[in-house]
C-alpha cells in the first residue's frame, strides 16, 4: 500500500557532526564500531549500548508522543516506556523538546528514501505502461523505518497548528514538494514526448489532494481495516485519474 508518497528532504538538513540526532547515529554507527574496535573492544560495547539506550527512548517517545501527545507525555512516561532511570535520558537528550527535534530530524533524513529521481524515472517514463508511471511516484517508505515514520506522521498532524517546525514540514515536505516532484514528472513526460501538452499542475495538485485525503481519514482510524478499505478507495480514484490522463491523450 502507497501511502505517502510525496516527500522530499527538508533543505538545511543539520550537519552530521553538529546534529545529535538519531539519523546521524544510525549513520556514524559503522564508522564508530570500526574505530572503537580497532582500539578496545570494551569500547564498542559500550558505545553500541549507549545507542541501543538512546534508540529505546527515541522509539518509545514516539510510540508515546503518537498515541497521546507530546504536551501530555511526560519524561517519566517515556523513561519507564523505555525501562529506564528518568536520569538516564538526560544523558542522552537534552530535554523532552529535544528528543521532539530528534524526531523531526528523523522524519525529514527518512522520509523520501524511496522516492526515484526524475531522472532515474524517464526508463519508465518512456517505456512504461501508464500504470507503471503511476506505481513509480507512488512510492512507499523502506520497511526497514515504516513502522516510525507513519507514528511520526500522527505527530505532525497533531502539531502542525501549533509547531513552527512541524507546520513546515507538512506545508514543504508533505504538500509543496510533493506537488513540485509530481508536476515535473509530468513535465519531464511531455518534454520526451510521453504526454500530449496538458496542465500538469492542476494534475499534480489532484493527485496530492487524493493522498491528503487518504492520509487525514487514516489518522483519524489508525486500523488495519481502515487501511484495507482506503487502499480500495485510492485504487479507484488513482484509476480515475489515469483515464483522465488517458483523455489527455497519452501516448502508447
Amino acid at each position: 500500500f502507497f501511502f505517502f508518497f510525496f516527500f522530499q528532504a527538508e533543505d538545511g538538513i543539520r550537519d552530521a557532526q553538529e546534529s545529535r540526532g538519531l539519523g546521524d547515529v544510525y549513520k556514524r554507527q559503522e564508522y564508530m564500531g570500526v574505530n572503537i574496535l580497532c582500539n578496545d573492544d570494551w569500547r564498542l560495547v559500550y558505545s553500541l549500548e549507549h545507542i541501543d539506550t538512546k534508540r529505546k527512548i527515541f522509539l518509545s517517545a514516539i510510540e508515546l508522543f503518537s498515541q497521546k501527545s507530546y504536551d501530555t507525555v511526560t519524561i517519566n512516561e517515556v523513561a519507564k516506556k523505555a525501562k529506564i532511570q528518568k536520569g538516564g535520558i538526560y544523558y542522552h537528550f537534552k530535554s523532552k523538546q529535544d528528543i521532539l527535534d530528534n524526531i523531526y530530524d528523523f522524519f525529514v533524513l527518512h522520509c523520501y528514501e524511496g522516492k526515484l529521481s526524475v531522472e532515474q524515472l524517464i526508463p519508465i517514463l518512456k517505456n512504461g505502461s501508464l500504470m507503471d508511471i503511476i506505481s513509480a511516484i507512488n512510492y512507499s517508505y523502506s520497511p526497514e523505518h515504516i513502522e516510525q515514520l507513519q507514528a511520526i506522521l500522527k505527530i505532525l498532524d497533531q502539531r502542525k497548528y501549533t509547531d513552527d517546525r512541524a507546520r513546515k514540514i507538512v506545508k514543504d515536505i508533505l504538500t509543496d514538494d510533493g506537488i513540485k516532484y509530481v508536476k515535473q514528472v509530468f513535465d519531464k513526460a511531455i518534454e520526451i514526448d510521453r504526454f500530449a501538452p496538458f496542465d500538469t499542475f492542476s494534475m499534480s495538485l489532484l493527485c496530492n489532494y487524493i493522498r491528503q485525503s487518504t492520509y487525514r481519514r487514516w489518522v483519524l482510524d489508525p486500523t488495519e481495516e481502515t487501511l484495507r478499505v482506503l487502499t480500495v478507495q485510492e485504487k479507484k480514484l488513482f484509476r480515475y485519474v489515469m483515464e483522465l490522463v488517458q483523455d489527455l491523450k497519452f501516448k502508447k
